[in-house]
């Protein structure tokens, strides 16, 4: 018999389609994927993204920059853990 409804599943995937490049910030504790696209957004992940190497990219210091035109953002949520990889469209 069930009580609270449905129970989510275990891993979740979403993707995102980003146009006109991103960055990569490394935080202190912590990794920041932004971009900008209807309006502005902006992920936090624990690790750092994957990125396929087909994928054009600037590094100055701890930012990384995507100049790739157009990129898919996949993120993936595993027992509470976020993973992410950038590939292109």
């Amino acid at each position: 018999m069930k009580l609270f409804g449905k129970k989510k599943p275990e891993v979740q995937e979403l993707s995102y389609e980003i146009f006109g490049g991103a960055k990569i910030s490394k935080m202190e504790d912590s990794y920041e994927v932004a971009w900008k696209g209807a309006h502005p957004m902006s992920i936090k992940f624990a690790s750092m993204p994957k990125i396929k190497s087909n994928v054009k990219t600037e590094r100055e210091g701890d930012v990384i920059r995507i100049t790739s035109q157009q990129c898919k953002l996949k993120v993936i949520t595993e027992n509470g853990e976020m993973k992410a990889s950038i590939s292109e469209l």
